[in-house]
Order: C-alpha cells, then sequence, then structure tokens
C-alpha cells in the first residue's frame, strides 16, 4: 500500500509541477521550441515554458492550451500504465513479462523523469524481481522435488543449484558490510561446489552398490568386502553434511543482518539460499539439497540391506528345499552360508553408524530427527545370525544320518536308520535348547526377526521331529522319489501320444507334413479344414512302446517293494498315499497302454484303408476313362464315386504327393466327362422337356412335372446357367398342380381325414335341408344349412380353395336365395373378372366354382381361358405377331452365331431363348438351340480342388446335421473363388441353405 500511494505522488507531482519562467528574451519561437521538446518526450521542460507563454503572452494562448492538451493526454496515458502496472501485481502477480513491458513503456514515455520518479521504477522493478524470484524457487523446488520422486536424486541436486545466486545482484545492491558480503559469496560458492562434487559422490556410491549387489546375488561369488562401499557412502555422507551444514550457516548470517535491515525481516538471497541447501522450515527436511543426498543415501542403503535380505530369503528358500528333499548336508552349509550373510547384513549398518556420528557436527537449527533408527536392524541381524547358526547344528545333525535305503536294500536298512536317528536327536536337542535361548531377545528385533524367525521355527521343530520319524521319511522319500520320476515320464509319453493322436487320428491344421511343428495345434477354428497324418504319428511314436513297457515294469517293482511294510511304515498316512498314488499310476500305465495300442491299431488302420481308398480311386477314374465314348453317364459316376473316395482317403490320411497327382487328374478326366455327358445330356432333356410339353397339355400335371424336374436335374448337372424352356414350362406345370391341388384334397393330404369328415357332414346337412325344405320344414332347414356352412368354415380355414367345400357354399347359397341366385351368381362372376389382375388364382378358383354351379353360364368358359392364361396355368393362344418375331429372332441368332467365338454363342443362345419364349413350338428355334449349346459345351466346373472337395463335404455334413450357419459359414468360404461357383453341387447346396 505504501508503494502505491508513492506512486499517485510522483504522478501527481509529474502533472501539477510548476517551474520558473520562460526566458523570453530568447529568439526562438517559444511554442516551437515547445513543440521540439514534446518531440523529444521532454514534457517536464514543455510544460514549463508552455505555462510561461500562457501567463506572459495572450496571443499564444490558445497554441500553448493545445500543446498543454497535448501533454495531459501523454500523462493520462501515463497514469493509465501506471494504474494497470498496479493492476497486474495486485492480480497478476505472476505475470512478470506483463508488469516489465509496462514499466518500460512508461519510462519510454518520459526521457527525463525526476528523481521520484526514477526510484519508483526500481521499487517497482525490485517487487517484480522478486516475484520472478519468487517463482524462480517455485519451479525449481518443483522439479527437484518430482526427479526425487522418480529417484533421480543427482539431478535433484543440480536443479537446486540452478537456481544459486538467487537475489544476488539484490542482495549486493542493499550495502551489507563487505565482510558479511564475503562470507555468504565464500558460503555460496561451497555450496555450489558440494552439489558440483557430489555428482561424482552419486556415481560412486552406485558403483559400489551395483558392484556389491551384484556379488550378493551371485550365488556362485564369495561373498562382498564393505570397504569398498564404506568409503563411498562416507564420500557421499560428507557431501549430505556439508550441505546441512552451509545451510545452517545460512541461517546463521541471515540472523546476524536482520540486526541490520530497515524491518527485520529475513534477507531473500540467504534464506534462499539456505532453502536450496535444507529446504523451507515447514518441510521438515523434506527439500533441498540435503534431503535429495539423505534420500538417496537411505535408499541407497536400503537396496543394499535388501539385496542382503533378497539373498538371505533365497538361502533360506534353497535351505528350506534342502531341508525338504532331505540334502541335509547342502542344507548344514546353506545355513552357515546365511548365518555369514546376516553378519555381514550386521556390518554394512556401519555406513549408519558413521553417519549417526557425523550427525553431530551438523549446524544448529538443522532438524536431526531426519535420521532413520537402524538399532532394531542390528539387532534382527545379530539375533537371526546366532539362531541360522544353531539351524546349521542341527542340519549337520541330520547330515551325519546314514543315507536312506534304496529299494533294494530292504526294509532291514530302514531299521538301522531309524537306530541311527535316536542318537542323533539327543545332539539336535542341544542345537535346539540354544536356539530357544534367542526367544527373548528376537523381541527387540522387530518384524525382521521375528520374519526370519517364522522362517526358521517350522524348520527348527521339523529338524527336530525328522530325526524321530526317519524311518518313515526314508519310505516315503523312496515312494516319493518314485512317484515323481514316474509320473513324469508317464506325463511325457501321455504327451507324445497326445501329439500322435492330434496328428494322426485328430487332426491338425497343416496343408503338409512338413510343417507339422513339434507341439502340433488344432485349428482355430472347428469348422477349419483337418489334416490327418497317421503314418507321420506313427514314425513320432517310435519307441515310446518300449518306454511305455520299462515304466509298467519300474512302477510294478516298486509297489512289489512295499507290499509288506513294517509298522512305522504301516501307519504312515503319507507313505499310504504315495503308495496310493502308485497303484493309481499303475491303472492309469494300464489305460494308456490300452490307449497306446487301441491308436496304434486305428493308425495302421488308417494307413491301409487310406492306399486302398487312393489305389480305388484311380482305378475308378482309370475305368471312367475306359468307358466314356459309350456311357458318360456311367463315366460321371464313377467320376462322382472317385470323388467320394478321394475325399475319404484324405480324411483317413492326408497325402501330399497324391493329393497334388489327383488335382490334376481330377481337372483333366471331369472336363472329358463333362463334355461327354453334356452332349448326351442335351439330348436327353431336349426328350424329356418335350414329354413334359406333351403331359402338361394332356393335363398329366403331377407326370408333366416329374419330367421337367427330371430334366432340370440333369441340366444343372452339367451346368450352372439355368435353361429358360424348363424354367418356362416349369412354371406352368406347376402353375397348374398348385391349382389342381389346393382344389382337390388327396389322400394323402395330413388333413385328408378331419377335413373328409367335414365335407360329409356338410354335405349330409345340406341333402337333408333340401329334403326338409320339400316338405316345407323352414326352420328344421334354416338350422340344417347353418351346421353345413360351419362344417364348410373348418374346410376353408385350413383349406381356402377347396372346391367341395366351396361349391357346396354356392349351393346353399342358391338354396336358400333361388329367385335371387342368377343375379348373385352374375355379381360374383363380375367381382372374379374384377379382381384378375390383382389376384389371378383367387379369381380363377371362384370362376372354376361357378362353372360347377352353372356350367352353361354364357360367356363363362371364355372367361375361365382367359383367366387360365393370366393366372400361368395355360399357355397363351397362338400368336401370329409373336410368331414372327420368334422367327425372326430365331434368323438373326443363325446369322449371329459362331462356333470359335464364346460371345457370338451367347448372343445366339439369347436369341434363340427369347424366340422360344415369344413361341414355345418354334421347333426350328428349339433344334438350333440345342445345336448352338453343343457348340458351347458345359458352363459348369466339374470338380473342385480335393482340399475343396474336403471342405464341401463338411459343410454338406453340417447341412443334413442340421448345422444350417456352420455349413454356409464353409460353403462362403468356397463360394469366394469365381470357378468354383460353376460347380452345381456347391451351387444347389448354396440355394438349399439359402432358401432355408
Amino acid at each position: 500500500m505504501r508503494a502505491v500511494v508513492t506512486l499517485f505522488s510522483i504522478v501527481a507531482v509529474l502533472l501539477l509541477a510548476t517551474v520558473s519562467v520562460y526566458p523570453f528574451g530568447q529568439r526562438e519561437d517559444p511554442i516551437r521550441t515547445a513543440e521540439e521538446l514534446i518531440e523529444e518526450r521532454r514534457y517536464n521542460d514543455a510544460v514549463e515554458i508552455l505555462q510561461n507563454v500562457a501567463r506572459e503572452d495572450p496571443d499564444l494562448f490558445d497554441e500553448a492550451e493545445r500543446l498543454l492538451r497535448r501533454i495531459r493526454q501523454i500523462r493520462a496515458r501515463y497514469n493509465e500504465l501506471w494504474q494497470q502496472l498496479i493492476n497486474t501485481l495486485r492480480n497478476e502477480p505472476d505475470n512478470i513479462e506483463a508488469a516489465n513491458a509496462l514499466i518500460e513503456e512508461m519510462e519510454a514515455l518520459d526521457d527525463a523523469p525526476t528523481e521520484d520518479a526514477l526510484r519508483e521504477f526500481e521499487h517497482w522493478r525490485d517487487i517484480v524481481r522478486l516475484r520472478y524470484n519468487l517463482n524462480r524457487f517455485d519451479e525449481i523446488t518443483l522439479r527437484a522435488l518430482e526427479l526425487m520422486d522418480a529417484g533421480e536424486y543427482a539431478e535433484a541436486v543440480q536443479e537446486y543449484a540452478r537456481g544459486l545466486g538467487l537475489f544476488r545482484p539484490e542482495f549486493e545492491r542493499i550495502g551489507y558490510p563487505e565482510e558479511l558480503v564475503e562470507e555468504a559469496t565464500a558460503a555460496q560458492l561451497e555450496l555450489a561446489r558440494v552439489a558440483s562434487e557430489s555428482r561424482t559422490g552419486f556415481e560412486a556410491v552406485e558403483e559400489e552398490v551395483a558392484r556389491f549387489i551384484d556379488r550378493v546375488s551371485d550365488r556362485e561369488a564369495e561373498l562382498p568386502d564393505l570397504q569398498g562401499l564404506l568409503d563411498a557412502f562416507g564420500a557421499i555422507a560428507d557431501s549430505e553434511f556439508r550441505t546441512a551444514g552451509l545451510g545452517g550457516y545460512f541461517l546463521e548470517l541471515d540472523t546476524e543482518i536482520r540486526g541490520i535491515r530497515e524491518l527485520n525481516d529475513p534477507d531473500p538471497y540467504l534464506t534462499f539460499h539456505r532453502w536450496f541447501a535444507y529446504g523451507r522450515s515447514a518441510t521438515a527436511g523434506e527439500e533441498g539439497m540435503f534431503a535429495a543426498v539423505r534420500q538417496f543415501v537411505e535408499e541407497r542403503l536400503d537396496s543394499v540391506i535388501e539385496s542382503l535380505d533378497t539373498r538371505i530369503d533365497e538361502e533360506i528358500a534353497e535351505a528350506e528345499a534342502l531341508l525338504e528333499e532331505e540334502a541335509f548336508d547342502e542344507a548344514s552349509a546353506a545355513y552357515g552360508e546365511i548365518s555369514d550373510l546376516l553378519a555381514l547384513a550386521t556390518d554394512t549398518l556401519a555406513i549408519q553408524e558413521r553417519r549417526e556420528d557425523a550427525r553431530a557436527q551438523l549446524a544448529s537449527g538443522v532438524d536431526r530427527a531426519d535420521f532413520p533408527d537402524r538399532d532394531v536392524d542390528r539387532t534382527a541381524f545379530r539375533v537371526a545370525t546366532d539362531a541360522a547358526a544353531a539351524i546349521a547344528s542341527m542340519a549337520e545333525e541330520r547330515r551325519d544320518l546314514p543315507p536312506l535305503a534304496d529299494a533294494d536294500a530292504g526294509l532291514g536298512a530302514l531299521e538301522s536308520v531309524w537306530m541311527s536317528a535316536n542318537e542323533r536327536f539327543d545332539n539336535a536337542s542341544d542345537a535346539l535348547n540354544r536356539y530357544e535361548e534367542l526367544f527373548d531377545r528376537r523381541a527387540d528385533g522387530g518384524d525382521r526377526a521375528e520374519r526370519y524367525f517364522a522362517r526358521f521355527d517350522p524348520y527348527v521343530e521339523a529338524l527336530h521331529g525328522e530325526i524321530a520319524a526317519r524311518q518313515v521319511d526314508a519310505a516315503y522319500a523312496y515312494l516319493s522319489a518314485g512317484n515323481r520320476e514316474f509320473e513324469s515320464e508317464y506325463e511325457a509319453i501321455e504327451r507324445e501320444l497326445a501329439r500322435a493322436e492330434l496328428i494322426g487320428i485328430e487332426g491338425v491344421r497343416y496343408d503338409s507334413a512338413d510343417q507339422i511343428p513339434d507341439e502340433p495345434e488344432e485349428p482355430d477354428d472347428p469348422d477349419d479344414l483337418t489334416y490327418r497324418y497317421p503314418d507321420i504319428a506313427m514314425e513320432r511314436l517310435e519307441g515310446v512302446d518300449a518306454r511305455l513297457s520299462q515304466l509298467v515294469e519300474d512302477v510294478d517293482a516298486l509297489i512289489a517293494s512295499f507290499a509288506d511294510p513294517d509298522e512305522p511304515v504301516r501307519d504312515s498316512e503319507r507313505a499310504r498315499n504315495e503308495q496310493l498314488e502308485l497303484e493309481s499310476l499303475a491303472a492309469r500305465l494300464a489305460d494308456l497302454t490300452t490307449r497306446y495300442n487301441t491308436a496304434m491299431e486305428e493308425m495302421v488302420q488308417r494307413v491301409a484303408d487310406a492306399q486302398a481308398l487312393r489305389d480305388e480311386v484311380r482305378s475308378l477314374l482309370a475305368e471312367a476313362e475306359d468307358i466314356l465314348d459309350d456311357d458318360p453317364e456311367g463315366a460321371d459316376n464313377l467320376f462322382s464315386e472317385a470323388e467320394d473316395l478321394l475325399v475319404d482317403a484324405l480324411d483317413l490320411q492326408q497325402h501330399v504327393e497324391f493329393r497334388d497327382e489327383i488335382d490334376a487328374q481330377l481337372a483333366d478326366a471331369g472336363e472329358r466327362i463333362r463334355e461327354a455327358l453334356f452332349e448326351a445330356t442335351v439330348a436327353e432333356v431336349r426328350d424329356l422337356i418335350n414329354e413334359g410339353r406333351r403331359l402338361y397339355r394332356q393335363d398329366s400335371f403331377t407326370r408333366a412335372e416329374e419330367a421337367l424336374l427330371d430334366a432340370q436335374e440333369r441340366w444343372e448337372r452339367v451346368n450352372d446357367t439355368e435353361n429358360a424352356e424348363i424354367r418356362y414350362w416349369l412354371r406352368l406345370t406347376q402353375s397348374a398342380l398348385n391349382l389342381q391341388t389346393d382344389r382337390e384334397l388327396a389322400d394323402t393330404d395330413p388333413l385328408y381325414r378331419p377335413l373328409g369328415s367335414y365335407i360329409n357332414l356338410a354335405n349330409r346337412a345340406f341333402e337333408q335341408a333340401e329334403a326338409e325344405r320339400a316338405r316345407g320344414n323352414e326352420q328344421e332347414a334354416e338350422q340344417l344349412l347353418a351346421r353345413a356352412e360351419d362344417n364348410i368354415q373348418s374346410v376353408t380355414v385350413a383349406r381356402p380353395f377347396n372346391r367341395e367345400a366351396r361349391v357346396l357354399s354356392l349351393k346353399i347359397i342358391e338354396l336358400l336365395n333361388p329367385d335371387e341366385f342368377d343375379d348373385i351368381f352374375e355379381q360374383r362372376l363380375n367381382q372374379a373378372l374384377d379382381a384378375v389382375d390383382e389376384a389371378p388364382v383367387e379369381s380363377l378358383n371362384e370362376l372354376y366354382d361357378l362353372q360347377e354351379v352353372n356350367p352353361d353360364w354364357p360367356g363363362l368358359e371364355e372367361a375361365i381361358i382367359d383367366v387360365e392364361i393370366a393366372a400361368g396355368v395355360r399357355e397363351p393362344p397362338r400368336d401370329d405377331t409373336a410368331v414372327d418375331e420368334s422367327n425372326e429372332l430365331e434368323q438373326q441368332a443363325r446369322a449371329a452365331f459362331d462356333p470359335d467365338d464364346e460371345n457370338a454363342i451367347e448372343r445366339a443362345i439369347s436369341l434363340l431363348e427369347e424366340a422360344i419364349e415369344l413361341h414355345p413350338d418354334n421347333d426350328d428355334a428349339r433344334s438350333f438351340l440345342d445345336e448352338v449349346r453343343l457348340a458351347q459345351g458345359s458352363t459348369a466346373a466339374p470338380t473342385l480342388s480335393s482340399s475343396e472337395l474336403q471342405q464341401f463335404r463338411r459343410a454338406e455334413n453340417h447341412f443334413l446335421d442340421g448345422q444350417i450357419g456352420r455349413a454356409l459359414v464353409i460353403v462362403e468360404q468356397l463360394w469366394q473363388e469365381e470357378e468354383n461357383r460353376r460347380y452345381p453341387p456347391l451351387a444347389n447346396l448354396r440355394s438349399r441353405m439359402v432358401a432355408q
């Protein structure tokens, strides 16, 4: 606030100040002189001249006032900048760049400021620099803390060192006693030197710690000495405490300087350097170079102890394992090494002792509570050292027991082991007593000691108890070892057998034998093609039979050796469990032997069957070649059979050489068979189409459909394109047949019995109603007719176009409305004719019903013929125009036809199909169409590759099993190949699945 008041005072002085009168005796024009001063930004001099002009020369008053207004405008900008500066420092204290820019612009507005203004400018610059330095300190501290959090302690020290020198110019400018300035300068240089030298200290500690940890981690190396580690930690500790001491020294200098400062406040330069050295007081030593070095030392010392802890844990784990494995000689040595390691861990704490000795040298004011107390760790390591030595003694006693007797030694050897174990048990008890004496001291070792003893306790008890249970352990160890060894061999054999079964029986995803890895895998997708290699599988099983027989013999021998054990072993649950496991293994071995024999038999049979099928495939193809000229149909059947047997052969055994050979043979033979079959098929299809036409025109719709479907099937065997003639006649035939089927209730219809009963009941009720009506019993007749209508409705709900029901319904209407029936008849006739375009089949059924009731109705016969044509159940009548167009198209086809040009052939076929559709009895066009098709040849692919045939077979099987989705996935994969789309069986299967 004092600074702000001062600023406003200076502004007021600058704006209101008056100066001495301008000397008019000079010859210069005062107005021009004032303008020049304004241009030079010497506003005070210009104001002085202009004020004199305004007082002394009224003629120049207006000019002088104009220039004074200009100066006041500039002064207003000056005041505006000053206010912006005050607002910036008050509201945006961190915006240092903006504050400096405002000060510079204010200075630029006045090249001749007053002394007060100059002092105020400098005062504000001090405030800005203070803010800048505070920001700089915050940045450095934040970055250093981030580095320490990341474990980059050396870089954190260097980051703090970057701040050394903050507020140095201000410190020197204040005018402190020269001796104090020199002492502060020396302290700053010393702090910078410590920061610089600490990098070497960090590196030395890192190097020695790494060397120490490497040696500790190397189980084969001798334990490391401590001297290098102690020296390195001693050097870095020197940096640690010199830094802390310098922090205290800056505090002492600052305390001394406070008496000199006007407000008795701390000096920023000394305060900041104390903070860089030791951190702010509120952080309790968690900041500053001292904290970085201290944390580094603590972490590295922890890492050294942790490495020893880890090595000790590893050694304990190994010793535990050795005890569990009854390797007591090695276990005793291991616990001896554990004791040495624990002693070394105790010695490493000398590093901390040296730091504790140096702690007394810290300068006053430094918090000494930051150093961890490691006395508990010392106790833990020392008591654990004695404990490990006691365990080593017990392990030595166990080590001196006679070695375990093997199976061939018999049970007598186990008895001698037991006697020796009793003797050793007494000696082990002495070691146990020494161990138990440590219980009072272990509590002083804290969690670390408890952790070690938690590991030691079970094995102390176990060692003591094992000696008493030596005979049982001998039996258990032997059985357990046998189980482990036999189980391992069993698993190895089982894995090899499983791999062989996968390769030879279940199938793998590799399409050639040289791709099969040691560990084969099943296909990723269950619908992917699998390949079986029983011959390769049998090769991989070579020698397994002998191993399996040997394993069975070894297991049986071990079981026999424990057939009648002594009581200690007999009463041992562990030993009995091992025996049960061994017996279980024997049973599983029997199953594995059976499985092996079954697998070998199946793979041998697969190889033999596959070879037989391959021979048969070759034989069938050769036979097909022989009869091709005389019997294309028979050759095609043999070819299809060969395809099926080929898939069977490849499913049994993948044979790459045979597959490559047969693919080429299939493609060649299939093409020739397909062409020969095509020539015969064209003639057969023509005969069947003619037969279908004839039968259709005789109203033998069922037989006509059979002939045409036969033609369609034969055509699709050798073509992947539709036959337009077959489609035309089949559509007419099936439309007529469907109409016939809908109107007549066949005895093969599932609803024949119930619907037939309804029809009979309706007819009977109608006949009774006629009789009652003839007798004049109208009410009884109406009831009977209503009953007949109910039965008719039961029929038409299931079969809407049933002739008998619909005709009887018309007769009921006629019986009920004899006088109006002709009008009703005509109305229904007209309604049927009106609905022809939208529902031709329904209209035709209505006309048929009306015809049965009144066949002589004028125009009804002609109307039925027209509607039959519209409904697609009758051929259109001969149209001379269509005949002429058909003949013209035939001639165009003859002109376009070129047997050597595929495009010309397709053009001719298209023209001829159009001609036949216009005039189905154009025999010349039909004959020429057959000729052109013979020139074109079969458009169907004769076969697929062997692998694709296998996939196709899988799709067919899925389809037959009702797994339409899985089948469709395979078919769509095959359909991606353009050539495969020409394979009729694939196209047919795809159409059937899509239709579902």
